[in-house]
């Protein structure tokens, strides 16, 4: 347990808000009062963590429903999430050919893998130097990079 001597009553207040939000991992004395800080990631109330679906079971999951199987049924048989059946079933009735079933994260990057090494290494070059850049401060530099390499929005 650290014993933490304040100045002020506000200390106090900045400790005990801390504590509500989860962002101390110690235990902190004052006086009386013992504020216990446990690491805690704060979650959003009603958000469900995403569920990732095999891509052979969701194809077998797609062409039961295109033989005319309810949605709802084969999404429970199958364990696949309703909408995520839905929009694929409804991607390979649209289309004449075969579709994929994997996400495609690729589409949204900016940067190619190599360029991410090249800014991790002047990233982690200029610590060593002393001289860390804010989490702020190297999120502009990345974008600077990305308007002088004419990168896509």
């Amino acid at each position: 347990m650290a014993e933490v001597k304040l100045r002020s009553r506000s200390e106090l207040n900045v400790l005990a808000i801390c504590h509500l939000h989860g962002a101390l991992d110690t235990e902190v004395r004052y006086t009386k009062l013992i504020i216990k800080c446990e690491e805690h990631i704060k979650e959003k109330k009603g958000a469900k963590p995403r569920i990732r679906v095999d891509p052979q079971i969701l194809k077998e999951a797609v062409n039961k429903v295109l033989e005319g199987n309810a949605i709802e049924g084969t999404a429970k048989e199958y364990n696949v999430p309703i909408m995520t059946l839905k929009k694929y079933a409804r991607k390979q009735m649209d289309q004449k050919n075969e579709i994929t079933y994997e996400p495609n994260y690729r589409q949204s990057q900016v940067f190619t893998k190599e360029e991410e090494l090249h800014l991790a290494m002047y990233l982690e070059k200029a610590s060593k130097l002393h001289h860390g850049l804010s989490s702020l401060c190297f999120r502009q530099l990345a974008y600077q990079l990305a308007i002088q390499n004419q990168k896509p929005d």
